[in-house]
């Protein structure tokens, strides 16, 4: 009898360690998230950036409306879409100072898609995609490593200044050097039982680059290869 007392004790002793240690890693992790937060704020806005609907073609912009724009003190800002009401645009611009060719983006399936450890996301959550784009200051890419896990993924088109990639994604990332943390990223797989069809499209303009992403917004919507590249400047009118 006294032994299962003392293994009783002993037992709630180390819920209670456990418990207080658990306490306050998380207050830690609420006092570090509220100091980036108010670093880094995000203001949502209703802001259409014209330098944004420029990378649409004139009868895919009629199409365009506008569902928000985050205004990011140390990033560039993004905007969000809905096309005939049926898809998900996402529009960010990673560099106004990006003076290197598209064909130079090395696809390395990485093993790792998902947010790195210790790192903080901004989550930007559209229709079934969230992607999540590290918080803080812009990293100006002078390189790409493009990772993309998913069925029937591929390479639309590459070239100097488009690179058009398509896939029944599970996940994937960016980085800008190889052993680096995640830039940009998404695992769809962590929120939906199946893949969801996406499409990913670099586009450089001068010295500006940008990276733009479409999906369904449910389901049952059907996104076709090199959909969002015939609605760029870059592409064909559908």
């Amino acid at each position: 009898m006294k032994g299962r007392v003392i293994k009783t004790v002993l037992i709630i002793g180390v819920i209670l360690v456990v418990g207080y240690f658990l306490s306050k890693y998380f207050e830690s992790t609420n006092e570090e998230n509220s100091v980036i937060l108010e670093k880094y704020p995000i203001i949502t806005s209703n802001r259409v950036i014209e330098e944004y609907m420029q990378l649409f073609n004139d009868e895919s912009r009629a199409n365009l409306k506008l569902k928000n724009t985050f205004e990011r003190k140390a990033k560039y800002p993004v905007s969000n879409f809905e096309f005939n009401s049926k898809y998900i645009i996402q529009v960010y611009k990673l560099s106004s100072s990006f003076n290197y060719s598209l064909r130079e983006i090395k696809e390395n399936n990485s093993e790792d898609d998902g947010p790195s450890v210790k790192v903080w996301y901004d989550q930007n959550s559209q229709g079934l995609v969230t992607i999540m784009d590290k918080t803080g200051i812009l990293d100006v890419p002078s390189s790409i490593y493009f990772s993309l896990h998913g069925d029937s993924s591929s390479i639309k088109i590459k070239n100097d200044s488009v690179a058009d990639y398509f896939s029944q994604i599970n996940s994937f990332s960016i980085k800008y050097k190889n052993k680096d943390v995640n830039q940009i990223c998404a695992d769809i797989s962590m929120f939906h039982e199946k893949p969801v069809s996406f499409e990913i499209l670099f586009i450089k303009k001068k010295a500006n680059l940008y990276l733009l992403f479409m999906s369904p917004k449910g389901y049952s919507g059907v996104l076709r290869p090199e959909m969002l590249y015939n609605l760029s400047h870059t592409g064909r009118s559908l």
